[in-house]
């Protein structure tokens, strides 16, 4: 979900322990057979940027993911937020992975990436809303502020929480 640079230490809009995920994000990829990819990918001037600032301009560095993300096993890139005058914090904005999910008969999301309390969230809630089960790995995620609310939320609305370990093992 929306690993990527500006969202990164040294971005436009990072989430300040956004680097920490790395390792935990390595060990899921190598765990699922299908993995998708979220990008916010803005144009510029996109109607975010008045509220968060200017991020994940379209070809930019700073939409790109950072080296460490291991790319070769994404099989989709799903990119959002690509109308000028609409943002779509979920990854199931413009029904792209929606679709994705159910030609592959998926059941089950597990949901990881940047920001818990924003893009991780609403996709997680979103997910639920279709009817999928779904779970969010709490450490390999990082908050672009707190994400105490954002967990409590999910919770509420029947997402799971887990950890890397919980998953792996």
């Amino acid at each position: 979900m929306d690993i990527q640079n500006d969202f990164l230490p040294g971005g436009a809009l990072p989430a300040p322990q956004g680097d920490r995920i790395a390792p935990f994000v390595a060990q899921l990829i190598s765990r699922f057979e299908h993995v998708i990819a979220t990008k916010d990918w803005h144009p510029p001037g996109h109607s975010s940027f008045a509220l968060f600032g200017s991020h994940c301009i379209q070809g930019s560095w700073g939409a790109e993911h950072p080296p460490w993300l291991d790319q070769r096993k994404i099989e989709r890139t799903i990119l959002k937020g690509t109308d000028p005058h609409q943002d779509s914090f979920s990854g199931f904005g413009g029904g792209e992975l929606a679709r994705v999910l159910k030609e592959w008969v998926v059941k089950r999301v597990m949901i990881c990436g940047l920001v818990t309390d924003i893009c991780v969230k609403e996709t997680a809630l979103e997910a639920r809303r279709l009817g999928f089960e779904t779970g969010v790995v709490r450490d390999a995620c990082a908050p672009l502020q707190e994400e105490k609310e954002a967990i409590a939320e999910m919770e509420a609305a029947g997402v799971n929480i887990y950890t890397t370990e919980e998953i792996v093992t």
